[in-house]
């Protein structure tokens, strides 16, 4: 027994060894990390924890996260190589529970681990001062803690500490970590003690909520606003959450074949916890495509692949399995010039494919700890410290990480796509047919200037800027501000959000010849009288890509794109109730030529 425990810990050494090099190798910090790390400055200084000081606004998706970088960058003085060791050792911590806590065995956790290795997503998020090390240390702890059990209270209180914690890091956490707590849960005794455990046990969570509601004004980050009140047809965002795990199954392999290896614990592992880890992985998965995914690739795929590594971790495997099991994805990985085994200083990004991009690929010849001249030299850096010395002023741009934490708090940063801005991330994204997943962009309102405090021109966000200004800049503890604030969480800003997601676009009578012609941009839009039930047909230049959208009360029914031919095209029969039909050029800063739309005949 103590010479299997010495060979399963050289063994872990050497893995871990291995990971360690490998995050040294590809280690950089992401534009998004730097927008936490502004609100981290700002509080170190003595702003309060916020993006601007002028406004109380949450605009980090990760609190305790964000708590972990407050305490790296206090102790370091600085934010780069601060935040870089505290992803390094939560991410050798999370290998370090799979290999001696989790594992079944050596030969298990090496089936579990080394394909790990060559997924390109864990170990590019395995630095990038994002949350993806804490949520895969979280993810092992609380199978360790349901896997140990106990009837206790006490264990049922750690799982469910674990459980809210991770709602801490990202609240949407919950589906990949609620199964686990739940099985727990359901083989505990129904006691006043075990339900008292479990309550307290979510302390840490309610006490974070009434801090942001009293602070922000809100349950949620201002970033949960911004990329899901979009108003983008929700069949639009499955399809390109799908487009998410292909990109992954063209340039990630090795992350989806850990994914589905997931299966094979659900075959063979009878344990409930394991089961429920990997029902949470689905469900967790099933979420991601349900939002679109996202524009970095493999970021929102690394927990739940860390998940079915821990399920693969508990399959009772022979040696020889385990080095086959092993073998196949690093030989996988080995045949991908993307891989992390290949990625050094002269590393080519992969190409952006869908609006989904290589991140570190984009920014590691500024970021990269061993690709740029210096740390911080990328260009958004340099424009963030020439903005510092112009003083105090307003800035509208994207990109606002590096940007933000070079610049400095005299500097009101605006962020079009709403990330740190209240009013912003409260209006609709304008819609364009060529939107790009995670860049909602909002129709910038005339004269608005938060960093002077000047209102909207248009009287009905001027409205609602007085309420948002009341809700970040009011007294804390007044009354009738949270009271104003509870009332915008539960109804909602009272705006009009056509005029937002659809600006410019000029609507037509149904039988208008003016709709006929050029369309740019901004669309066209025809309103259908009565509503009904249509048959259109459409006619546009040959060549040309035409997005086609029915809609009723404030509500997009349905999208169809089209490739013109330049004869009449029938389209799919719309939704019941149709009463307005949009027609976009499909792809940005192009015109279609459209020569004719019928909407066919009135229903009988």
């Amino acid at each position: 027994m103590r010479g299997q425990a010495v060979h399963h810990r050289v063994l872990a050494g050497l893995v871990l060894g291995a990971f360690a090099l490998l995050l040294v190798r590809c280690a950089w910090v992401s534009d998004d990390a730097f927008i936490t790390l502004r609100t981290v400055d700002n509080a170190l200084h003595g702003l309060g924890l916020r993006w601007n000081p002028a406004e109380r606004v949450q605009s980090y998706t990760h609190p305790l996260w964000m708590l972990l970088l407050l305490v790296a960058h206090a102790v370091s003085g600085e934010p780069y190589y601060g935040t870089l060791v505290l992803c390094g050792i939560t991410s050798l911590a999370a290998m370090g529970a799979l290999w001696l806590g989790v594992a079944r065995s050596p030969a298990a956790a090496l089936a579990a681990s080394v394909p790990l290795l060559g997924s390109k997503a864990f170990v590019d998020f395995g630095t990038s001062g994002l949350e993806n090390p804490l949520t895969h240390l979280l993810l092992a702890l609380v199978v360790l803690s349901a896997l140990r059990g106990g009837d206790r209270p006490a264990d049922l209180f750690r799982t469910a500490l674990l459980t809210a914690l991770a709602m801490l890091v990202r609240l949407d956490l919950v589906l990949l970590f609620a199964p686990v707590l739940a099985v727990h849960a359901a083989r505990s005794p129904r006691t006043r003690a075990h339900l008292g455990a479990l309550i307290v046990g979510f302390a840490p969570l309610v006490a974070w909520e009434a801090f942001a509601f009293v602070y922000y004004g809100s349950l949620v980050p201002n970033t949960a606003y911004a990329k899901l009140g979009t108003g983008i047809p929700r069949s639009e965002m499955i399809a390109q959450g799908f487009t998410y795990l292909v990109h992954a199954a063209r340039y990630d392999r090795v992350t989806l074949w850990v994914l589905a290896c997931g299966v094979v614990p659900l075959a063979t592992v009878r344990e409930p916890a394991v089961r429920a880890l990997l029902g949470g992985a689905l469900a967790y998965v099933l979420y991601v495509v349900w939002i679109g995914g996202d524009f970095m690739a493999g970021r929102f795929l690394t927990a739940p692949m860390f998940a079915a590594s821990l399920a693969i971790s508990r399959v009772d495997a022979g040696p020889w399995v385990a080095g086959l099991a092993a073998a196949l994805p690093t030989a996988l990985a080995a045949l991908s010039p993307n891989a992390p085994m290949w990625s050094g200083a002269d590393y080519v990004k992969i190409p952006a494919w869908e609006g989904i991009v290589d991140e570190r690929g984009y920014y590691h010849h500024g970021a990269g700890l061993w690709s740029s001249k210096r740390p911080m030299s990328h260009a958004f850096a340099r424009e963030g410290r020439q903005a510092r010395r112009a003083g105090r002023h307003t800035e509208f741009r994207a990109a606002v990480g590096y940007f933000g934490y070079y610049a400095g708090p005299q500097v009101h940063i605006v962020d079009p796509l709403g990330l740190n801005d209240p009013l912003l991330s409260r209006i609709p994204a304008r819609y364009t047919p060529s939107w790009r997943v995670g860049h909602y962009r909002r129709e910038l309102p005339r004269r608005y200037d938060p960093g002077n405090d000047v209102p909207p021109e248009d009287s009905e966000l001027a409205a609602l800027y007085a309420r948002v200004r009341h809700i970040t800049r009011g007294p804390l503890l007044d009354l009738s501000r949270l009271t104003d604030a509870a009332s915008l969480q539960l109804f909602g800003p009272a705006i009009d959000p056509w005029r937002w997601r659809f600006p410019e676009v000029v609507v037509r009578a149904e039988h208008e010849s003016s709709l006929l012609g050029p369309v740019d941009a901004r669309g066209t839009v025809v309103h259908v009288s009565p509503p009904r039930v249509l048959h259109p047909t459409i006619t546009a230049d040959p060549g040309q890509h035409v997005q086609v959208l029915y809609a009723r009360d404030h509500r997009v029914l349905a999208t169809h794109a089209v490739d013109a031919t330049g004869e009449p095209q029938a389209l799919p029969e719309s939704p019941a109730g149709t009463e307005l039909v949009f027609v976009f050029p499909q792809n940005r800063g192009q015109r279609v030529n459209l020569r004719a739309l019928d909407l066919g005949p009135e229903d009988p």
